[in-house]
């Protein structure tokens, strides 16, 4: 939570928060960029990007879409 009471958006995995998540936009494009609170196993990883171009394709339709992770 934020200073203000923002609550970030969260990612689970096996049912506890894993990590954060925001949309950065730009011209032309959003990229969803995924912080996890630990390492990733590829299953999570791969689960995560395809919510996450779900989500995109959502919220942005008519930009170029990326995922990263930190």
């Amino acid at each position: 939570m934020t200073v203000h009471g923002i609550i970030r958006g969260t990612i689970l995995i096996d049912g506890f928060v894993g990590g954060t998540w925001r949309i950065e936009r730009t011209r032309g494009s959003a990229v969803l960029a995924v912080t996890p609170f630990a390492r990733l196993s590829r299953a999570d990883r791969a689960a995560l990007e395809s919510e996450a171009g779900l989500l995109l394709r959502a919220t942005d339709p008519d930009v170029t879409h990326t995922v990263t992770f930190a």
